[in-house]
């Protein structure tokens, strides 16, 4: 049996979609109240910072979304000579592409280079492909993967994604992570930023809004509760990272807490809750959902191994976008034929199972398995010794 496919995401109800976007704006409000709270007025009332420094995360916002409707109203009448130009804005929702890439940036990044990332957003990531509904990469991405790839080094010259008051943190949860080549003691990769609280509060450095993780799990809710994304991707993704960090802890002889950090650092959350369930560059079927999640999941986890800056859930939804006709694909032809589901899930079993190990000695740490080990054997004994 032969299946077509055409292009999504076969939304026929234009209130429908307005609904959609709508209520992924307001799971967004939350978050970005809170990104220009920790990055602005928290470190203006420490008096570390000044009035300007104060707005300056609410200005980066407003510029990222006027360059995305500015970029679109010039290609809608100059490149496709739309007349009614007010609709069509309105109906590709013009503001979106801009709004979640500069959530994914450092507080740092400078003005010119929140425009110019947007702008490469909206028209190299939407506008090129024929616009809302016809892009194959998540936009907003492509603009993230831009300004970190040729703005990096301008941005880190400018403090990163430490806010004013995080200044005499030593990084980022995952570019420490890097420092200590990716294995490390609680006290090395979880004190320097508090406690599992403060990461899942968000009183850590990050992306603009991509630091608390309990707006983010509250959202996610909020979205599957009014029907506007899927759970399966996101679930399956989060699984994944768990499942194959922990079996690298478990080689290296660390417990819970390795898993959890990986899950609560960098927009691992943001980028599988808001970025990876965008209708137009995910699967649509079920099954292939499910397959998408778990090579997210598990190109996330390589890719923070590999890649010399954090944006791990960048590069892997971008790398995932590309597959996704390949996925349904799978997806719709598993419905009929059960043996393309068992194949499918056991070639990605044996991936996450056999990158785990790999990854697990790559970066396995001798010295810390070793002081574990006598650590363990220290408590054991003065275990024994009490019982007598």
């Amino acid at each position: 049996m032969e299946f077509g496919f055409d292009k999504g995401p076969h939304l026929k109800d234009t209130n429908h979609t307005s609904k959609i976007m709508r209520r992924l704006f307001i799971a967004l409000i939350p978050i970005i109240l809170f990104a220009i709270y920790k990055n602005g007025f928290l470190p203006y009332s420490e008096g570390t910072i000044d009035l300007y420094g104060a707005l300056r995360p609410l200005l980066m916002i407003i510029l990222a979304v006027i360059t995305s409707l500015l970029v679109e109203t010039i290609y809608l009448g100059l490149i496709l000579k739309k007349d009614d130009l007010i609709r069509n804005l309105k109906e590709s929702y013009a503001i979106f592409p801009g709004l979640f890439m500069v959530l994914l940036l450092p507080v740092n990044t400078p003005l010119w280079v929140v425009i110019l990332g947007s702008a490469v957003a909206t028209l190299f990531g939407k506008m090129i492909f024929g616009g809302f509904g016809y892009n194959i990469f998540n936009p907003a991405l492509v603009g993230v993967l831009f300004v970190l790839t040729f703005f990096s080094s301008i941005i880190i010259s400018r403090g990163g994604y430490l806010n004013a008051i995080e200044l005499n943190t030593i990084a980022s949860p995952l570019s420490n992570l890097s420092n200590i080549n990716y294995v490390g003691t609680y006290d090395e990769l979880m004190t320097p930023f508090g406690t599992i609280w403060d990461m899942l509060f968000g009183f850590i450095p990050g992306g603009l809004g991509e630091t608390s993780k309990i707006l983010i799990i509250l959202a996610f809710f909020y979205l599957i509760f009014t029907k506007v994304i899927k759970w399966i991707i996101p679930v399956s993704c989060i699984l994944v990272v768990f499942v194959m960090t922990y079996i690298i802890g478990f080689m290296n002889d660390i417990n819970i807490w390795y898993p959890l950090f990986h899950i609560l650092s960098g927009g691992l959350l943001f980028g599988s809750v808001f970025m990876a369930t965008d209708p137009v560059t995910s699967p649509t079927t079920k099954f292939g959902q499910l397959l998408f999640g778990l090579g997210l999941g598990l190109l996330t986890v390589i890719n923070r191994f590999i890649l010399p800056f954090p944006a791990a859930i960048v590069i892997a939804i971008l790398m995932m976008n590309m597959l996704v006709f390949i996925i349904d694909t799978i997806g719709a032809k598993a419905k009929f034929k059960l043996s393309y589901k068992y194949l499918s899930l056991s070639l990605f079993a044996i991936a996450i199972i056999g990158f785990s190990i790999y990854l697990g000695n790559g970066f396995r740490n001798d010295n810390l398995v070793e002081a574990n080990s006598i650590t363990n054997l220290s408590i054991v004994c003065k275990t024994n010794v009490n019982l007598l």
